[in-house]
């Protein structure tokens, strides 16, 4: 039973010391503003529902990351076209 107890109140100084411990502190500061914070999303779902342009350009940066798919996949098709082409008129004749 002395062990028990023991290892309950070392296990308790344990959790306190835990608590006392600047890494703690940090994280807890960084958890509590989004437990006790306001809640922004009904702003952002507001600002999306109010926007007019298509769905896919609401989000920001969706114009950057459209751009450098549309010109990546442009690359691709310019290549694939080429490799036909070489292909085709090139190897064979």
């Amino acid at each position: 039973m002395d062990l028990l107890v023991d290892c309950t109140n070392k296990s308790q100084e344990l959790v306190e010391d835990a608590y006392k411990t600047r890494l703690f502190k940090q994280c807890l500061d960084k958890v509590l503003p989004l437990c006790n914070g306001t809640d922004k999303a009904p702003l952002v779902d507001a600002s999306f529902r109010s926007s007019h342009s298509p769905i896919y350009l609401r989000p920001p940066r969706a114009r950057l990351y459209l751009g450098i798919y549309f010109s990546v996949y442009a690359v691709g098709m310019v290549g694939t076209a080429y490799g036909i082409y070489l292909l085709a008129f090139v190897c064979l004749f």
